[in-house]
């Protein structure tokens, strides 16, 4: 799921400060919460609560913190009249995503959300 740059790109090393754990352990937590993503929030929009999303990619600090860190770091992005969303996923989603949302015949919700405005 992470693509290439993910380890040293400016978002990680911010999260990883944020939450105060080293880098590596940063691109862990975002790996695991783009394959959950990818089954949970598969058109992008997080319609989870922090706990849930903790408790499934089996975080065990602070739910609300990890979510915020995630959202200032600029991995999760709060979109008016949307919530909130994983940053440009239409863009960076692996092909095995793009391909379970086709066969679900959804939209990312970039591209749905485009298409009504």
């Amino acid at each position: 799921m992470a693509k290439r740059g993910v380890p040293e790109h400016p978002k990680t090393l911010r999260l990883a400060r944020l939450l105060g754990v080293e880098p590596w352990a940063a691109v862990g937590l975002l790996e695991v919460f783009w394959h959950w993503c990818s089954r949970y929030a598969i058109t992008g929009v997080i319609n989870h609560s922090p706990e849930d999303l903790a408790d499934s990619i089996r975080y065990s600090g602070n739910a609300q913190a990890m979510f915020s860190a995630l959202v200032s770091a600029g991995w999760v992005d709060q979109v008016d009249g949307v919530g909130f969303v994983v940053h440009d996923i239409a863009d960076h989603a692996d092909n095995t995503w793009k391909a379970n949302l086709k066969r679900a015949n959804k939209l990312f919700w970039s591209e749905s959300w485009q298409s009504q405005n």
